[in-house]
């Protein structure tokens, strides 16, 4: 499901970056003051509100809590530079669904977007949202460092998520030079799924092994 997210975000420069990145997943709406916003939310009807605490026309949490005493129940990430325990309990104690503090990973934003629309919304629980950067794997917005062979296993998996990858067409990806050699492609396996279990806990098995034939990303 596209949700319909507002951004309110005075950096011109990193809400068009966050816009062009979410785009593709969600619908999307910029405004980078509260009067522009406000205007926005009077015409439309939105699913989620991405919130910089830092606007040059109102406090950011004096908006989460004008919008709590409203009684819109609409689900609100922070996203800010303040990082103090003082500020995240603020934002918090006014409404704040959750709190990303700057630089952060456009991939963890995503994920966090996704989870919390799942506890706000009441949508459907699905497959875990898994997402890989270059070496870094999320799962539901955790991250989990891999090395570079773990990486690319990952990869294959992620674009053939729901289906079968036989043991054959994984070796020849990674390992196109030597000859086949199943053990190679469990122990890594192995240390991918031990990764993910060690963040994740033991009721994280997303890699299913089908004997004799391959591995399927769930």
């Amino acid at each position: 499901m596209k949700l319909k997210i507002l951004l309110i975000e005075d950096d011109l420069e990193l809400a068009a970056a966050l816009v062009n990145f979410l785009k593709s997943e969600h619908h999307i709406e910029h405004s980078a003051t509260f009067a522009e916003a406000k205007e926005l939310m009077r015409e439309k009807n939105f699913d989620l509100i991405l919130l910089d605490k830092i606007l040059p026309d109102i406090d950011g949490d004096a908006l989460l809590k004008s919008l709590r005493e409203s009684k819109k129940e609409i689900p609100v990430i922070v996203i800010t530079v303040k990082d103090s325990i003082d500020e995240k309990l603020k934002s918090f104690e006014e409404g704040a669904d959750d709190y990303l503090i700057k630089p952060f990973s456009p991939l963890e934003l995503l994920a966090r977007i996704n989870a919390v629309a799942k506890r706000s919304l009441n949508l459907p629980k699905s497959a875990a949202d898994i997402r890989l950067f270059q070496n870094i794997m999320y799962i539901n917005g955790v991250e989990i460092e891999l090395d570079k062979k773990e990486a690319e296993l990952v990869s294959i998996l992620l674009q053939y998520r729901g289906n079968t990858v036989t043991k054959e067409k994984i070796f020849e990806a990674l390992w196109p030079e030597d000859f086949y050699n199943e053990n190679r492609i469990s122990v890594l396996v192995y240390k991918i799924r031990k990764k993910i279990r060690k963040k994740m806990g033991h009721k994280s098995d997303i890699i299913k092994t089908y004997k004799y034939i391959g591995y399927k990303l769930e």
